[in-house]
């Protein structure tokens, strides 16, 4: 199994805004040169909102691939709320999806909740056929491009105005949008904690099969905090073999968050970022042995 990690979280690697390739390089240092190519949530942080996107994404592309790096994933606009219109919002996951084929990223993390306003009542009909108008001429498109949509499992905090918080949810969705041949799931370890607690593997195997790519992080469910694994209260042996469990063979894409972080301690945090990482892969790798083992006897 191989280890990924999200550059746009990282920014405090680096300084100010820091740069996604200076970011890449330095975990590149580390043995990790496969990534995520995140959005940035906020409008107008990242290439995907300049005026001259494409260009910028071929020759962010072109750069990366002379580095030896590789893109397992993306990531569409997500908090719908923060942009001025559904139609600039819409621009911008059409942008995003044709800047995951320009990347080679095999999929593109999509949320399916496309609330208007963040204290937006709940209602599942109606968010259901909302996010399906939004996202179906989408599926159609990024298929064109071979480019799968991942739906990926929100949370709620036991309130129910996030359309994806349950696994239910997630899996009526994947099958409206043309089911697992077209679109998979993204499986967020920490979403699910904080929606599961100590049901969260069970949660897992039964979106089974459907899990084409992962996030990786740590909390401790009472808020979703992206902390480096084993920095929280996620028991990951357990989470680990449950998605060994449901036939998953990608990469783990660890989606840490950094802000400010003294220079003193920057190596010593990545380190302990990767080690963490590695270790997971290790035991995740230990249970498809175990697996095959049973099976050959």
């Amino acid at each position: 199994m191989e280890l990924a990690i999200c550059p746009q979280t990282l920014g405090g690697l680096v300084g100010g805004d820091g740069g996604t390739e200076a970011i890449m390089t330095f975990c590149a240092g580390y043995g990790v040169k496969t990534f995520d190519f995140g959005i940035r949530s906020r409008p107008g942080t990242c290439l995907t909102y300049a005026d001259d996107w494409r260009d910028r994404a071929k020759k962010f592309a072109e750069n990366t691939s002379a580095l030896g790096y590789r893109f397992c994933q993306s990531h569409a606009p997500y908090s719908r709320f923060l942009y001025e219109s559904i139609e600039y919002y819409r621009e911008m996951t059409r942008r995003s999806i044709e800047i995951a084929a320009i990347l080679g990223a095999p999929c593109i993390v999509i949320h399916p909740e496309l609330r208007d306003f963040r204290t937006q009542d709940y209602d599942h009909g109606a968010a259901f056929a909302r996010a399906k108008e939004f996202y179906l001429p989408f599926a159609e498109l990024a298929s064109r491009l071979g480019v799968r949509l991942a739906v990926e499992n929100l949370f709620d905090f036991k309130r129910r105005w996030n359309y994806g918080a349950t696994v239910e949810e997630q899996i009526e969705f994947i099958e409206a949008l043309g089911g697992s041949d077209t679109v998979g799931a993204c499986w967020d370890f920490g979403h699910a904690h904080v929606m599961y607690g100590d049901e969260d593997s069970e949660k897992l195997r039964q979106l089974g099969s459907r899990v084409i790519c992962t996030h990786v992080h740590d909390n401790s469910q009472a808020k979703d905090l992206h902390l480096p694994p084993y920095l929280g209260e996620i028991d990951w042996d357990r989470q680990m073999k449950a998605l060994a469990d449901t036939g998953y063979r990608g990469e783990l894409d660890l989606e840490i968050k950094v802000a400010k972080l003294p220079p003193e301690l920057k190596t010593d945090y990545l380190d302990f970022i990767f080690r963490g990482g590695k270790r997971l892969t290790e035991i995740f790798e230990s249970y498809i042995n175990k697996s095959n083992k049973e099976e050959t006897i």
